[in-house]
């Protein structure tokens, strides 16, 4: 099977505290390490993006049991696409905190999740999506362990 990356959004039901995000990026890096699945997890403002990548079948059936949880609703695939090497290859899923997140790519969040919430999810915003993060990948470096804290509003 071909290694992919997904890229998705969505917005939480209820305001997520640190201790939650925690909890739930701890639970989700067993969990896909067990699978073969890495990534990271971005959650501000009550929205989440999210990036997978691993073996196709196993990011797919991924997707579809995180599609599924009752915690957050209007989740939109942003884009899948074949892939030779991971971003996030080291964790089974991390989570940025406001720290490690500049400015420039707040404003670039906040356009990204507005784009989704217009149902303007397209090959463009995909690409701008998987641009900020591998930038935002790149700014933290590969060694860095991340606390999972709320990005400021």
């Amino acid at each position: 099977m071909a290694l992919v990356r997904l890229i998705y959004a969505s917005r939480a039901v209820e305001a997520f505290t640190s201790a939650q995000l925690v909890a739930l990026t701890t639970r989700a890096s067993r969990s896909n390490a067990a699978a073969g699945v890495t990534g990271t997890l971005i959650y501000t403002d009550g929205h989440f993006l999210q990036l997978l990548e691993g073996n196709e079948l196993a990011v797919r059936n991924l997707f579809a049991r995180i599609h599924g949880d009752r915690r957050h609703t209007d989740v939109h695939k942003i884009g899948c696409q074949a892939t030779t090497a991971r971003l996030f290859g080291k964790w089974g899923m991390s989570c940025l905190h406001e720290d490690s997140i500049d400015n420039i790519s707040h404003a670039r969040l906040a356009l990204v999740f507005a784009q989704v919430a217009a149902a303007a999810t397209t090959q463009k915003l995909g690409r701008e999506a998987h641009r900020l993060l591998k930038d935002l990948r790149a700014a933290i470096g590969e060694q860095t362990r991340l606390a999972c804290v709320p990005l400021a509003a």
